[in-house]
């Protein structure tokens, strides 16, 4: 589910806070620029709160190497240095958004390159 009134830097709107509080899964597609946008980051952390127990989350690695989110290296090691120097998120939510990474990339998913 997406809002598409939400802007880049908005707050994650009520109602898809709710819609991820009340899913039963949720399939996660994560890119080789996921780490790039905050709104992503966010989600991902929601839905790392709300889905802490039982297998609900389904990873999907769409052309990005698990380890590579799992560690944060490449595409996501840039986007977290960024934010790290940019001084405009506070460590403890930097810390947040790379937990929910190494949470989600640590379970069993699926390789988007396996399936045509």
């Amino acid at each position: 589910m997406d809002d598409s009134d939400l802007q880049v830097g908005d707050a994650i709107s009520t109602s898809l806070l709710e819609a991820i509080e009340g899913s039963k899964l949720a399939i996660v597609v994560l890119s080789q620029n996921f780490a790039a946008f905050t709104l992503c980051l966010e989600e991902l952390t929601k839905i790392c709160q709300f889905m802490e127990y039982g297998p609900r989350i389904l990873p999907v690695f769409y052309h990005v190497n698990p380890s590579d989110v799992r560690y944060q290296k490449g595409s996501f090691q840039d986007a977290f240095t960024k934010y790290e120097k940019s001084g405009r998120y506070k460590s403890e939510k930097v810390k947040q958004w790379r937990d929910a990474l190494r949470k989600v990339a640590s379970l069993s998913g699926w390789l988007a390159q396996d399936y045509k």
